[in-house]
């Protein structure tokens, strides 16, 4: 399923969480708040705050983590707004992810 986002700009809750699948070159900036990000076949995470970006260098999946209230904004390597976001797992997914992934790479290079 691929959803087109007319406005990227996205808030979680803390704890909320949004996948994207094979995103390779797409861009996550933090607006607010902290989020952790966890890319597939990657060891190391990282954690972004306010003003801060980074752009997906893999495809699989890649999973955006609130540590706080926060919001975000994605777009593909054009800059339009990205449509690989699955929004819809918020609910569904993160409870099951936090369960399969458990205590895994729960460190936090920076805490927020």
């Amino acid at each position: 399923m691929d959803i087109a986002l007319i406005d990227t700009r996205l808030s979680l809750p803390r704890e909320g969480l949004i996948a994207l699948r094979q995103a390779r070159g797409a861009r996550i900036l933090c607006l607010a708040g902290c989020l952790w990000i966890t890319q597939e076949g990657n060891l190391k995470d990282e954690v972004l705050r306010p003003g801060e970006s980074l752009t997906v260098q893999r495809d699989g999946l890649t999973l955006i983590t609130a540590l706080t209230p926060s919001s975000v904004r994605l777009s593909d390597r054009s800059g339009k707004q990205c449509p690989s976001a699955w929004p819809a797992w918020l609910g569904a997914m993160s409870g099951r992810l936090r369960r399969w992934f458990g205590g895994m790479g729960t460190r936090n290079p920076r805490p927020c």
